[in-house]
Order: C-alpha cells, then structure tokens, then sequence
C-alpha cells in the first residue's frame, strides 16, 4: 500500500485559491475542482475537503470578528444639529450626560446657551471640566467672562493651557492683557503661536508691535497673515510701513482688502495716496466707505472734491459728518460755503464745534458775524 502524501499548508491554500479563481471559467466548484486535482495530482475527494474546510474557516472568523463601532454618541448628537434636529440632538445628550459622557454634555451645554438656559449650561460644562473635559472648561471660562468673573475664568483656562490645551492658553493670554500682565500674556501666546494657533499669533504680533518689537511683530504676523488670518495681513501691513517697507505693505494691505477687510482697504488708501497714487487711492477709499469705514468716506470726499466732483464729495462728508466725524462735518461745512449754502453750513459748523472741532468753531462765528453785519 502505497504511503500517504502530505501537502504543506501552502499547497493547500494555493489549490484552494486556484479553484476559487478557476469557478467562473469551469462552470462551478465542482468542474472547478475536478480540473485543479487534475493539474495538481492530487485527490479530487481531497480537494474539495479542503475547498469546504477554507470555507467553514472563513465564516467562522466573519461571526467571530470584532463588531463594527457603535456610533459615537457625541457625533450622532452633532449630525442632529447640523440637520436642524435640535430637539433629537439635545434628547440624546443630555441621556448620555446623564449616564456620564462629558462630551455630549459639553454638547448639550453649546445647546442650551443657544436657548439662553445659560444656568444649565453652566451645570453641565462645570460638571464635565471636573472631570477633565478641556472643551467644556474652555467652554465654561467664555460663560464666566461674560458675567464678569474672571477669577474663576482664569483658573478654567490656566489649567486646560497648561494641560497643553492652545486655545485655552490664547484666550488666557487676552484676559491677561486686559489685567496689564503683558510678559505673562506673551509667554502664553507664544506657546500657543509655536503649536500653530493663528489668533495667538496675531495677538502675538500686536503685543510686539505694542512693545516695539518690530521684527517680532513683523515674524508672528507674517505667521498668521499666511494662514489666512487677514487682520494679522493688516497688522504686518502696519508694521512693514512703519519700517518703510512700503512696496510689501501694500501687497499685504492689498490681500487683506480684498479679502473684504475694510480698515485694510483704507490703509491702503492712505499709503497710496502718500505715494501721489490719487486714483488708486480713492478706488479702495471708496470699498472702505461703502464698508461703514467712516474716516474712508471723508478722505474719499477730499481726494472727490480735488478732482471738481463737488456732488459726489458731498453725499460721502455728510454720510461721514451723519456717523459722527466731526472732520467731515466741518469739511462739508466748508464745502457748502463755498456754494453759498450758508444756512446748512452753519449747521454742520456747529455740529463739528460741539464736537471739539476749534477751527469748524471759528469758521462758525465768523460766519455769524458776517450775518449780523
């Protein structure tokens, strides 16, 4: 009798591989298997013992698998909110913030300031930054600055930064700088530059440019202008011109401008105009203006009526006298003067002169005198 032949786990595995491809070809598993013991010399009866073992193998480790991931609570509760299923959103936080999940009653709490249930929120965040959620605390810092207490805000936000957390660390250094601790502030939005935060280089940058640190002013603004944030593009404006670099001032001005940042769309109108660039000048004078930037629409009214556009001039020093400049109020008391409308000048003389504005005060009286002469 001959010996029995042994096949190594490999041999096996490949045969079985073979007929499992060779199926569509063959018609079925059983041709299939019939050409494979052919091509192998090997026992069809074998064969298909192994076929059928590889077969019981695989679904026996399928039902044995690890079961996919419940969804998250936390994230099933944000997917309600973003479709506008408030109410579903808050029934399934606040089951889960009951059973302990700080996440979703740090969810629940964003939930309930939107209603301006302002005393539960402040429950449910208290309670989940005890236990170390560090949104939650940051979350329950924002609530006590509003009510004015910044004591306990402070220690909220100082113990999530020094637990690494950035943007705790970035809004403890804006509460710092409110109390004039500016050295203890820059430490905390220099951690927080240095990890990438955008806002706490920006802030960086301002505190610097405050101190006259220039270079370091001009580095960390550079940072957060790049990353998009356009009031750092502004601010690296500002610095770049005070060091007479005006030629990058403008390209920064320019970005931020035409982003939509007005007070960088009127810096930037200054500079031009600096540089006899009168045209130019007025185009973003004009997009500051018709942004609300008031002092944009009086320096758009003088730039108009040097070039003779009297009309024009006046509708923007009467849209700026009407917001309180008390420059356009005397710009456009001149103006109308000039035209002979003497009885609306006096009256914007005078308002400018209530304002503090000395020369609009003495063009007023003189133009009094006149009339009682």
């Amino acid at each position: 009798m001959p010996a029995t032949q042994e096949f190594s786990d490999e041999f096996r595995q490949r045969a079985v591989r073979m007929v499992l491809d060779g199926r569509p070809e063959a018609g079925g598993q059983l041709d299939a298997i019939e050409r494979v013991a052919d091509q192998l010399a090997v026992a069809p009866q074998a064969l298909q013992l192994w076929v059928e073992q590889a077969g019981a193998k695989e679904t026996s480790e399928s039902s044995n698998a690890t079961p996919p991931a419940e969804p998250d609570t936390y994230e099933e509760g944000l997917l309600l909110v973003q479709r506008g299923e408030l109410g579903k959103a808050e029934t399934l936080w606040r089951t889960a913030a009951e059973a302990g999940n700080t996440d979703a009653a740090t969810g629940l709490g964003r939930l309930l300031v939107q209603r301006g249930e302002l005393a539960e929120a402040e429950a449910w965040w208290r309670t989940a930054a005890k236990t170390g959620n560090i949104d939650a605390a940051n979350y329950l810092g924002l609530l006590l600055v509003q009510r004015g207490d910044l004591a306990e805000a402070e220690t909220w936000w100082r113990s999530t930064a020094e637990a690494g957390n950035i943007t705790a660390a970035t809004v403890l250094g804006v509460l710092l700088v409110q109390r004039g601790e500016l050295d203890e502030a820059e430490t905390w939005w220099r951690s927080a530059a240095h990890a990438g935060n955008t806002t706490a280089a920006f802030n960086l940058g301002l505190l610097l440019k405050r101190r006259g640190d220039f270079d370091g002013a001009a580095r960390w603004s550079r940072a957060a202008a790049e990353a998009g944030n356009t009031d750092a593009a502004n601010n690296l404006g500002l610095v770049l011109e005070e060091r007479g670099e005006l030629d990058e001032a403008v390209a920064w001005y320019r970005t931020a401008a035409d982003a939509g940042h007005a007070t960088a769309a009127y810096n930037l109108g200054l500079l031009l105009k600096r540089r006899g660039e009168h045209d130019e000048a007025a185009t973003w004078y004009r997009t500051a203006a018709a942004a609300g930037n008031v002092s944009a629409a009086n320096n758009l009214a003088v730039l108009l009526e040097q070039r003779g556009e009297h009309d024009e001039a006046a509708t923007w020093y009467r849209t700026a006298a009407d917001a309180g400049n008390s420059n356009a109020a005397y710009n456009l008391g001149v103006l109308l003067a000039r035209r002979g409308e003497l009885d609306e000048a006096r009256a914007w003389y005078r308002t400018a002169a209530d304002a503090g504005h000395t020369t609009a005060a003495n063009n007023l009286r003189i133009l009094l005198g006149l009339e009682r002469s």
